[in-house]
This record gives C-alpha cells, structure tokens and sequence, in this order.
C-alpha cells in the first residue's frame, strides 16, 4: 500500500513543474523539462552529498553526465530524447537506489515517488511533442 502511496506523491509531485511550464509565454516550453532532468540527477547527487560518501558523489556526478547528454541530444536531433531520458531515468531510482546497491544513499519513499514524475514526466513531454508538431493537411 505504501508503494501507491508513493507513486501518487511523485504524480502530485509533478503537477506543479506542469502547471508552470503551461503557463509560461514560450512556446514550445523545452527549457524546463531539460534542465528538470538535471536537476532530478544533481538531486541524488545532493543525497550522496548527505551521506557523506566519495563513492557516491562520483557515482551520481556520473548520472548527471549521463542524464545531462539527453539536452544536446534532443536539441540537436529529436525531442523524443528528451522523453527517452526521462523514460529512462527511473532505472536509476530502481536498479541503483531502490533494489541496487545504493539503495542506503536515498530514502525508499524517494525512489519509489521518482519512478512515477519520471514516467508521468516523460508521458508529457511527448504530449507536448504531439502538441506543438505541425499538422499535415492532406
């Protein structure tokens, strides 16, 4: 039960960074979601910081390298790499930090909450995606 639990606080979690990048005036909006992947990397950074572990920080300074290479991915080629990293990320909250050998580093709660603003993260990018591609009239 707790795990729903969990997974609904990173839904709800995610629906002020929604509500903002709406509201913004630019369009498309790609800015506050690729720099929200990076963030959401240097926030296990900061968790490893807490811990006090060299390991660590050397471990999540390498997610934020490798989260950080979607940006110039899906600037230079396809936003779809945008939605990809952020598809991807919760294999970093699940393998690493909830069933994976980082698993003291972040709290379960933390990991478990990730999973679902990643996923529902993703989901809206490639929402917005579909939004602001133009349409072809046949």
């Amino acid at each position: 039960m707790h795990t729903f639990f969990y997974l609904f606080i990173g839904l709800i979690a995610l629906l002020p960074l929604i509500v903002y990048i709406e509201k913004q005036s630019k369009s498309p909006p790609w800015y506050l979601p690729q720099l929200a992947l990076v963030v959401a990397a240097f926030i296990y950074l900061g968790f490893a910081f807490i811990w006090g572990s060299t390991f660590w920080l050397g471990v999540e300074a390498l997610g934020v390298a490798l989260y950080a290479m979607f940006i110039p991915l899906s600037t230079r080629y396809t936003l779809y790499w945008l939605a990809l990293g952020w598809l991807l990320h919760p294999l970093w909250d699940l393998c690493l930090h909830l069933y994976g050998s980082g698993s003291h580093v972040v709290p379960h709660w933390y990991a478990i909450a990730c999973v679902s603003f990643d996923l529902g993260m993703a989901a809206y990018i490639v929402y917005l995606i579909q939004k602001h591609s133009p349409t072809k009239e046949e």
